[in-house]
């Protein structure tokens, strides 16, 4: 977690990280500004971080998921207000890709925009304050990290006449990190009580999982209704190849079988009913011990009960040889 402008002077450090807790690691920047512009923090039982290089306006770690095997170099980023103060970062920015192999992503409050679309409403964009970032992603080839949520990263929470909205909060990566993490995201959430919009990225790599093929249980194979749909399906007339035809009929029938799956698969609720409805005309029983219809009524159920507690069974072992 990369914390940007706290505002901690430094004699309140040890208070704050004390009311963080002893599971909390955190690095701050006040040996190269008096501010403390930049606070890196992370639970060394979670995450291994090594601090590589601190600056007024960065700093640059390595980052290995202990859970996972995610892996990365992230670079945290707190720029000044005017372009001569900036200029520096880019220089630590593209000293640090001179000697970058793996993913990197670079992401914080960069203090300007790269775009004239990236601002709505305050001062006229000019091109001068844009340059020098443009180059630096040029040059170092970052790209920006897909984005979702809010549009723009900060407000100056104004009366709506005086408002103004900008981009300049950014989480761009390089090659290498595209080309290992290109599906994860970077969330934009509202901004709540600051002026600045919070960034967070899911490490967690999306699976993308195949549809899952569709498997007949077996106890339908007995059933009336099954039957008489395979032959009604079966006799129809198909124009085209043989195996198209085949093809063609399967896939009809499987359409009509598909609901009929769907009821043997889930039959715990209606043996949950037929449970509770043997348990009360056994109950009733219990006071009238020879009543000729509850013992006809125990006798029914008993048999319904017995006949889907088979068919819950057979599926069930099918499903667990599917699975095994």
């Amino acid at each position: 977690m990369g914390c940007l402008e706290t505002k901690v002077k430094v004699k309140g450090v040890e208070r704050v990280k004390r009311k963080l807790g002893t599971e909390w690691e955190i690095v701050t920047d006040y040996i190269s500004t008096l501010n403390g512009r930049i606070w890196v923090c992370w639970k060394p039982s979670l995450v291994e971080v090594k601090i590589l290089m601190t600056g007024s306006q960065i700093v640059h770690c390595q980052v290995k998921d202990k859970g996972s095997q995610f892996s990365c170099h992230t670079t945290f980023v707190y720029s000044f207000n005017t372009v001569s103060c900036r200029k520096k970062i880019w220089q630590h920015l593209r000293l640090i890709n001179t000697t970058m192999t793996e993913p990197w992503i670079v992401l914080g409050d960069f203090n300007t925009i790269l775009t004239t679309n990236d601002r709505i409403n305050g001062a006229l964009v000019q091109q001068a304050e844009m340059q020098d970032f443009q180059d630096c992603v040029e040059d170092i080839g970052l790209g920006q990290i897909c984005r979702r949520g809010c549009k723009y990263s900060w407000s100056n929470k104004h009366v709506p006449e005086d408002r103004n909205y900008s981009l300049i909060d950014w989480a761009i990566g390089n090659q290498y990190w595209f080309n290992k993490y290109n599906s994860l995201v970077a969330h934009y959430y509202q901004q709540g009580c600051s002026d600045h919009f919070p960034i967070l990225i899911s490490t967690e790599v999306a699976k993308h999982t195949l549809p899952r093929p569709f498997r007949l249980f077996n106890v339908l194979l007995k059933q009336e209704a099954f039957a008489a749909a395979t032959q009604s399906i079966w006799r129809q007339q198909v124009p085209g190849h043989i195996m198209y035809a085949i093809c063609k009929k399967l896939k009809l029938l499987e359409i009509f079988v598909t609901q009929m799956n769907r009821e043997v698969s889930k039959l715990d609720h209606r043996l949950e009913q037929l449970h509770g409805k043997l348990q009360a005309v056994q109950e009733k029983l219990e006071i009238d011990l020879y009543n000729p219809l509850l013992n006809k009524e125990e006798k029914k159920v008993l048999v319904t009960l017995e006949k889907w507690s088979d068919i819950h069974e057979r599926v069930l072992r099918q499903k667990s040889r599917a699975t095994w």
